[in-house]
């Protein structure tokens, strides 16, 4: 019998976005809808960049 497998969780965009100017994992949800319909816009609470991931996997 194969041991068993572990699931690697990946991060959720959704729940933890990383500013892709400071870094941080501080942000807010700006827009539903970013420049595509599966993106989603922030904006950073440490720095103010705004910046857009990704919704779905």
């Amino acid at each position: 019998m194969p041991p068993p497998r572990r699931s690697r969780k990946k991060p959720d965009p959704r729940a933890e976005p990383r500013c892709i100017h400071c870094g941080a994992r501080d942000a807010e949800v700006i827009s539903l809808f970013g420049t595509q319909a599966m993106t989603l816009q922030y904006r950073c609470r440490r720095c103010g960049t705004l910046f857009e991931a990704i919704k779905y996997d």
